[in-house]
């Protein structure tokens, strides 16, 4: 029930969700359907839609693609499309829209086979001929006739010779071919080609734009260290930070909590950064924030316990009027030359603390730049960290 109320279940057959049906997506499930959310709220991965490595915040009223993954909270959706009219469904159907499509060179190809085919049948008739009747006027020996045969086989074999040898099948089959087993390789890698012409031209790309978080890097960033510049205690001041971050869906605040989450229950900071992601749904610990606001590019602005509260980069201690001392700018500078994204904290207009930030790069993001430019692609990198760290992250790969 939309209500979220208990009324029933019962499990089916993927096959037999119809339109307007009432499910429910357990957490860690995939969703079996495109849908609207009516209860509930969760994280949804949708990478293998979007290719976007951060989870999707989902609260009632938002859209869901069947074959996505929800990740820690139960949703009831009402579904809106199923079959042909599905978002997969409509993926396959540009897969197989791309294997049939004709790229120019095939075009040209088929054309070069329309013109040459009548002309090698042609051939191979005059070929036949020509034997032929140089076997009835006795032009060749006898004894060139293999046994049980006739002047009309002997003829028959140079025709089909000629027809077999000249005819351009290949040339009217390579195409297709090529084409058809590059899209569906390119499917199964999750790069969709919309067809023989974007393929073709792909040959003449000069440069390739990547964007950084998720694609060159792991998507999962994760805190490194933590400064605290004033008599505040190490525990207090993850807490305090946290309980700003947690209003947050930015990746980066998902990593400030699970690192604060950490230390608060295990009296230690993390030593692994996969030992981060420990977060669950209990969020006893952390203080009440009010007047929450997030700063898209910049950070977030609360109140805890009459404070005001700045967690971001710089623009945003700046533009709040926070000074930034030099202890700060060098442990910001030395955190960026090392591909970290420094975070500064603030309280009551004064810089209390800093946070490093790192995204591990993939392991075959390297190898990926190297054969780019082996091939005289120009690699892009689009980054929205600040010029040193993106800097650093480009010497890395």
């Amino acid at each position: 029930m939309p209500d979220g109320k208990h009324v029933g279940e019962k499990e089916i057959d993927a096959q037999l969700i119809q339109r307007s049906d009432m499910l429910k997506v357990y957490p860690g499930s995939k969703v079996p359907a495109d849908g609207t959310v009516v209860w509930g709220s969760s994280h949804v991965n949708e990478s293998m839609i979007t290719g976007e490595s951060a989870p999707v915040s989902k609260e009632v009223g938002g859209t869901v693609i069947g074959g996505t993954l929800n990740l820690n909270g139960a949703l009831h959706i009402q579904v809106t499309k199923v079959g042909s009219d599905a978002a997969l469904s409509q993926i396959v159907r540009l897969v197989e829209t791309a294997q049939m499509a004709k790229a120019p060179i095939q075009k040209f190809a088929d054309y070069i086979a329309s013109v040459f085919v009548p002309v090698v049948v042609a051939l191979a008739f005059v070929t036949w001929l020509g034997w032929y009747l140089a076997g009835v006027l006795g032009a060749y020996p006898e004894d060139w006739l293999p046994p049980a045969s006739n002047h009309f086989v002997f003829a028959l074999m140079f025709a089909i010779s000629v027809l077999v040898i000249a005819c351009p099948c290949a040339l009217g089959l390579a195409t297709p071919t090529a084409i058809m087993v590059a899209t569906g390789i390119g499917a199964t890698h999750g790069v969709l080609i919309k067809g023989g012409d974007a393929l073709e031209r792909a040959q003449k790309v000069q440069c390739v734009v990547f964007d950084k978080t998720g694609t060159l890097t792991k998507g999962k960033p994760s805190v490194t260290s933590a400064k605290v510049l004033s008599d505040m205690q190490l525990g207090d001041f993850l807490r305090v930070v946290a309980s700003a971050e947690a209003s947050s869906e930015h990746p980066l605040a998902r990593a400030v909590v699970d690192y604060a989450y950490h230390f608060h229950f295990f009296g230690e900071l993390p030593t692994n950064m996969d030992m981060q992601g420990l977060r669950t749904k209990n969020t006893a610990w952390l203080l009440t924030s009010s007047k929450f606001e997030a700063l898209p590019g910049k950070g977030v602005r609360c109140s805890i316990d009459g404070t005001d509260i700045l967690v971001g980069n710089r623009k945003l201690m700046s533009e709040d009027g926070v000074s930034i001392p030099s202890v700060a700018e060098d442990y910001l500078k030395d955190m960026e030359q090392h591909a970290r994204t420094g975070i500064l904290v603030a309280f009551d207009k004064r810089l209390v603390g800093m946070l490093a930030i790192s995204d591990p790069l993939k392991r075959e993001a390297a190898v990926v730049i190297e054969g780019l430019k082996k091939m005289g692609i120009h690699p892009i990198m689009v980054t929205g960290d600040n010029w040193t760290t993106a800097q650093a992250v480009a010497q890395e790969v």
